[in-house]
């Protein structure tokens, strides 16, 4: 059944209650439209009503299925008509609060690229192109300004599909848009345009107001930042080190109560770090991946020519090609997509692993155990992966260093009368640092004539970062309808170094808290070793002397056995607590999951060394 169906046949049984209802989800209706979701409200509280129905029956028959199976006490058998409810009502919310939970995500991607655009939209009116082919050309470029692309697609589409004028659509999304920001952008826009007001001078003045609005939204940024830090260390660390503590003593009395320990250990620590990632992600404090992207169009020019499949030989040929080109520079293969070396390492870890188990190899002592095993297998497939990943980093962090005095010397070149081809040749005696050599191959490309425009764009897709793509897509539409294009370029050039100077200030406020992660696992680990190698080893002893009872010998054995199974459980609690640990140390400190790893390397080694050599 696919999911017009399935929608029809939900609105059949519940769309008539949810229709004469339709009045009291006004906000759920305002969500959707604020998530871009396109689903009329009565449907969607339809489907969820016979969602959430499914939902609870299941979660009801797995209940009972349960209880039957592991012959449950009446007692257990009074959960079973709880499970309906509670599963019914779980499905409910998660489908109400999904669409206000995807517009708070965009409304975060719409601020984090709304200065950007909004110098754009300047770059163009300044040329002397229209408001509503700017925000046409706007919408062209979704893999350089996200979610505000597809406000301006939503503007494009008011007009061309919906027959309303340029200010009706404007309006339109200026109601439907998560964005405060935007929205009140676009009302000021609408009264400009209406008063027959100076569009490019609105969009001039606007631009330094965007720079000093993202300067006060960074603060609260790294305030709120903070804030969850301290919530993690607290929840996530703290806590559970307090309940394994108490824990630890009283499953050393009681040996069979160690359930609540395992769940701390398996199940509190894993998925409440996911939560508090994916918390994050919905409050916008994790920056999206900067990857490659590259965008191809079929020219219309060739649209009536017969084409005809590409031969075998082609097709080797063409993979030899990229065979040879990858094992010229594989560092730089691997640099442009770090994910590809996952490719490779993931594989061999997981024969590696194979091996070691199939060998009981502990090579030279290092691998011990199934914890042993495992360590060195998550380090073959992490590490290869996280060195590229922060060589790309670095590379990236070392462009866009250069990438503001890049824009203004091609902007004092441009502003001396250059067009903006003798402006590039013109920076080939500059010292740009990593740029230089990409400004020398430019260079090249116009003297074997190439366009300008083929030339920026052949060095886009060869660096290819974020902010090298959205100067470029800049430069390039700002120069089709103007040469002079040396205001548009300095206003480029001062929101690349405000953003380089926020990213900056963003690492250096966020150390305190990496160091407050760090020094919290550190301390995890600490009361870890206290308790394997000072209080463990004393219960047994305690129980041999001090029992004199008829168990008075099994009593040792028991605490001894027990004491051994509570340090496998502390060892698995410091391997995960690293693991988690140093994921949300990379979070906090660079705003990336990937940037995590190098911390979980870290903490992980720490934890196996301390067990394995001094334990």
């Amino acid at each position: 059944m696919n999911l017009y169906s399935y929608d029809m046949l939900a609105y059949r049984v519940f769309g008539g209650r949810a229709r004469k209802r339709k009045q009291g989800y006004t906000g759920l209706e305002r969500a959707l439209k604020s998530a871009n979701m396109y689903v009329p409200v009565d449907i969607y509280v339809a489907r969820a009503t016979m969602t959430s129905l499914i939902a609870g029956m299941f979660a009801a028959a797995i209940a009972a299925a349960l209880s039957v199976a592991f012959a449950a006490r009446l007692s257990d058998f009074i959960t079973v008509p709880l499970a309906f409810p509670a599963a019914f009502l779980a499905c409910r919310a998660i489908y109400f609060y999904y669409p206000a939970c995807r517009a708070s995500i965009r409304e975060q991607g719409i601020n984090a690229t709304f200065p950007y655009a909004v110098t754009f939209l300047y770059a163009m009116s300044n040329g002397g192109v229209t408001p509503l082919e700017s925000f046409r050309s706007l919408s062209r470029h979704r893999e350089v300004y996200g979610e505000m692309a597809e406000e301006a697609r939503a503007i494009v589409k008011g007009v061309d599909l919906l027959g309303d004028d340029l200010l009706t659509s404007i309006k339109g999304v200026a109601v439907t848009t998560p964005s405060e920001q935007l929205k009140n952008f676009l009302e000021s826009m609408v009264s400009v345009m209406e008063s027959g007001g100076d569009l490019s001078k609105f969009l001039y003045s606007r631009v330094d107001q965007c720079r000093d609005l993202a300067r006060r939204e960074q603060k609260t940024l790294l305030d709120l930042l903070g804030l969850m830090a301290e919530v993690y260390v607290t929840a996530m660390v703290a806590g559970p080190l307090f309940i394994i503590i108490i824990m630890v003593s009283i499953g050393m009395m009681y040996p069979a109560n160690d359930a609540i320990m395992q769940m701390v250990v398996y199940l509190l620590v894993p998925v409440g770090t996911l939560l508090f990632i994916a918390l994050l992600y919905v409050l916008g404090l994790i920056e999206s991946t900067d990857r490659q992207v590259t965008t191809a169009r079929e020219l219309k020019v060739f649209r009536d020519v017969k084409t005809i499949p590409d031969s075998r030989r082609i097709r080797i040929a063409w993979w030899k090609y990229w065979l040879r080109k990858t094992l010229e520079n594989p560092i730089g293969w691997l640099i442009r997509s770090p994910e590809k070396a996952l490719y490779v390492s993931v594989p061999v870890a997981m024969l590696t692993m194979a091996w070691l188990f199939y060998t009981s190899s502990d090579v030279y002592g290092l691998v011990r155990g199934i914890e042993g095993r495992l360590v060195l297998g998550f380090l073959v497939a992490a590490a290869p992966f996280t060195i590229v990943w922060e060589a790309r980093r670095r590379k990236v962090r070392s462009i866009d260093a250069q990438i503001p005095e890049f824009l203004k010397r091609l902007a004092s070149v441009n502003e001396a009368g250059l067009t903006l081809d003798k402006a590039i040749k013109a920076l080939l005696s500059s010292n740009l640092g990593v740029l230089n050599s990409e400004i020398k191959k430019m260079a090249r490309d116009l003297e074997w004539g190439a366009g300008v425009k083929d030339a920026l764009i052949r060095f886009e897709h060869r660096v290819n970062t974020l902010s090298i793509r959205r100067v470029i897509t800049l430069i390039v539409n700002a120069s089709y309808s103007s040469n002079s294009i040396k205001d548009t370029l300095a206003i480029a050039a001062g929101d690349a170094e405000a953003s380089n100077t926020m990213r900056a200030e963003r690492s250096a406020d966020m150390l305190i808290y990496v160091s407050i992660i760090y020094i919290s696992f550190v301390v995890f680990l600490y009361i870890a070793f206290v308790l394997v190698t000072t209080f463990l080893p004393a219960v047994p002893a305690s129980a041999a002397v001090t029992a004199a009872s008829s168990l008075a010998n099994v009593i040792p054995q028991a605490a001894a056995g027990q004491a051994a199974h509570i340090k496998a459980l502390l060892f698995h609690a410091v391997l995960i607590q690293g693991l988690f640990s140093g994921i949300i140390a990379g979070v906090m400190g660079e705003g990336s999951l990937q940037s995590g790893l190098k911390h979980s390397i870290i903490m992980v080694l720490a934890a196996y060394a301390a067990f394995t050599l001094f334990m």
